[in-house]
């Protein structure tokens, strides 16, 4: 049996209660916003819903993963690793969807914004179902390559304790660039939003609500993977902190930013009262 020190255990228990919390709270909005309000019928929330979803799911398999972990450290005979892998690789398969779907609201998000007219037009003629179809086999795709490209085979060795350590290196490299990938385009579009905005703030443009909470929410996605998933992660690998000792800190770090994100998501879409238009000066004419 592994002795555990506290920081792993103070870590291991917050992930726990934040991703717990996670799921509640997006089962919440699941509820309360797409069965109770109907706003699934609206272009603007239904791949932010989906989103939603998604995140239920990779919380439910983060959570069998942090208390499964401990067990598998405690009573490896009980609860051997493979078990923690498994809840570990369930996890990455939602996480991989979440990603990829993330990145693709961004991008939708500053064509809604950048171009309305057209977007609106056009997008009422795309279904949701070759793109849902494309956010579930990027899911898949990490099963396929891990046990078809990378020949991955279970039972594990002995010797590794956590997700990191047990996968292939060829699956490590591809978990990288997929993660680059969406990280950047993510990254990339949501800055484009935010400058967007700023400039639709300054010159006092009138935005529709809805498309003003997509765009609220779609920004609180990628200022949070990048306060709390990619900065975190750039200053770990670059060994400036060393925190192996410490547990799960950056699962625990991506969790607290889902939770940050179903926080801000309840609180705009309980909001009802309607933007009003600016207002805009028009000087007459003298009509001699």
């Amino acid at each position: 049996m592994v002795v555990l020190n506290a920081s792993y255990w103070i870590f291991t228990v917050i992930g726990v209660i934040v991703t717990a919390l996670t799921v509640a709270l997006s089962m919440f909005i699941m509820y309360r916003f797409a069965f109770e309000m109907k706003v699934w019928k609206k272009i603007e929330y239904q791949l932010i819903l989906f989103r939603v979803c998604c995140d239920i799911f990779n919380g439910i398999a983060g959570c069998g993963y942090f208390i499964s972990s401990s067990f598998t450290l405690l009573y490896s005979d009980i609860v051997p690793f493979d078990v923690t892998f498994m809840m570990g690789l369930v996890g990455s398969n939602f996480l991989e969807m979440r990603s990829f779907l993330a990145a693709f609201i961004a991008i939708e998000r500053v064509m809604a914004t950048m171009m309305p007219l057209k977007f609106y037009h056009y997008r009422r003629y795309l279904s949701n179902v070759p793109i849902i179809g494309f956010i579930l086999s990027t899911g898949a795709a990490v099963d396929v390559v891990l046990f078809g490209f990378c020949d991955f085979r279970l039972p594990l060795q002995p010797g590794c304790v956590n997700y990191a350590c047990a996968v292939p290196p060829c699956f490590f490299s591809y978990s990288q660039i997929t993660k680059l990938f969406y990280g950047s385009l993510n990254a990339s579009f949501s800055a484009l939003l935010c400058c967007k905005l700023f400039l639709l703030s300054w010159r006092q443009a009138t935005v529709p609500t809805d498309i003003r909470k997509a765009n609220l929410i779609s920004l609180t996605d990628g200022l949070s993977t990048l306060v709390f998933e990619l900065l975190p992660t750039m200053i770990f690998d670059s060994r400036i902190i060393d925190i192996r000792a410490y547990g799960p800190v950056v699962g625990v770090l991506r969790q607290s930013g889902r939770f940050v994100e179903a926080l801000v998501m309840v609180k705009l879409m309980d909001r009802k009262k309607v933007i009003q238009p600016a207002r805009v000066s028009v000087s007459a004419r003298n009509i001699a």
